[in-house]
């Protein structure tokens, strides 16, 4: 059964908190009913929860300069100066990009979507997704939707917004062109199922910490399957074993073949392949170290805006050079020319301090 449960913003909000809710289902007729009640009609299904636009912002990201998906935490810091609250108390959700290279984000209170979570979860209500009823407006064009009690904006604008009818009146100039309105007449019923199955590539706010686990079979169809699985592949799983012992075997007596021409002073073999590393060892040492450093300071240090704080060298663990960038966008930058440098090269211990943004390049040295 495909349900949804709608938390209206007077059910957010005052001495009747989570009292009731708007229950809708596939042959169910829409109705307010408290969440005991809604319990008893899913019986166990995952269920769709949908939160007010009043609960939440819904922000975009400044251009993003990589095609590689961002950390969270990089988005966060990109718009922290618009946001009015301590982000360590706030919980983010990042959608897609859209075709302008920007990240929508949905951010909320954490101790609010766990509150909720937490009243559902006591109601017995199994919660298949949650997200905001204006984030879930078609993405064809521009909508606004007269839906409990007040206007919803979204779809293809840039902007997710709530207001009254009145709010509706002082602003009406700064709407968007080609606004496809849909007023109140149509009845609660057929705008819920407008929302539910306009856009399928809403938000779902269960990110991170609150990602749903998946759900596990009960443990006799795993076993079943396997056992099903083993006598299926039984026969064949002998038959290549056999023949890859007698490929390893093969290629064994060839690659010996092909080091005793190689080095032919090296009389009887017993472990070909600590023997070669050993040998292309001896003819590395000393050399491998600097040209590394060397490759590292020309193709990522020369060309990018970075300050070299400190630069150390082991033989067990290689290069360690800690930097500052300005910016996680900066870093961003540089992790695409690590990338594109070809170089054993990784970015650890990333973090933001008042000066900009710390991180540590370690850079392995093969000897190889």
């Amino acid at each position: 059964m495909k349900g949804w449960l709608y938390f209206t913003p007077e059910s957010m909000t005052g001495t009747a908190r989570f009292d009731s809710v708007w229950c809708g289902a596939e042959g169910v007729a829409l109705r307010e009913c408290t969440l005991a009640q809604a319990a008893q009609v899913f019986q166990g299904h995952a269920v769709q929860i949908i939160l007010p636009m009043e609960t939440c912002s819904w922000l975009r990201t400044p251009p993003w300069p990589t095609r590689r998906a961002p950390r969270t935490q990089a988005l966060m810091y990109s718009v922290e100066e618009q946001l009015s609250e301590d982000v360590e108390g706030l919980h983010v959700a990042v959608g897609l990009r859209d075709t302008e290279h920007r990240y929508p984000l949905l951010i909320l209170s954490r101790s609010l979507l766990r509150e909720v979570l937490s009243v559902l979860d006591e109601a017995g209500i199994q919660v298949g997704s949650v997200q905001i009823d204006a984030d879930m407006l078609p993405d064809d064009q521009p909508h606004l939707v007269w839906w409990a009690g007040r206007w919803i904006l979204g779809g293809k604008v840039g902007c997710r917004l709530a207001f009254s009818d009145e709010s509706r009146t002082l602003f009406a100039s700064r709407l968007p062109q080609g606004l496809c309105v849909r007023d109140a007449q149509p009845d609660a019923a057929e705008t819920a199922a407008f929302l539910v199955a306009g856009r399928k590539m809403s938000i779902d706010l269960l990110q991170g910490e609150f990602r749903v686990a998946p759900r596990r079979w009960r443990w006799s169809l795993p076993l079943l399957t396997l056992a099903c699985l083993g006598l299926m592949s039984w026969g064949f799983s002998v038959a290549r074993i056999q023949h890859l012992e007698s490929e390893a075997l093969r290629l064994h007596e060839q690659s010996l073949q092909r080091f005793q021409t190689l080095y032919p002073d090296q009389g009887r073999v017993v472990d070909l392949s600590t023997r070669f590393s050993a040998l292309q060892a001896r003819q590395a040492v000393g050399r491998k170290p600097m040209a590394t450093f060397s490759m590292l300071i020309e193709r990522v240090l020369g060309s990018a805006e970075v300050e070299v704080r400190h630069v150390g060298f082991t033989r067990a663990q290689g290069w360690k050079v800690a930097i500052a960038v300005k910016d996680f966008t900066a870093l961003e930058r540089l992790r695409d020319q690590v990338e594109r440098s070809g170089l054993p090269i990784r970015i650890d211990g990333a973090s933001k301090h008042q000066d900009g943004v710390k991180a540590m390049l370690i850079i392995g040295v093969d000897e190889a």
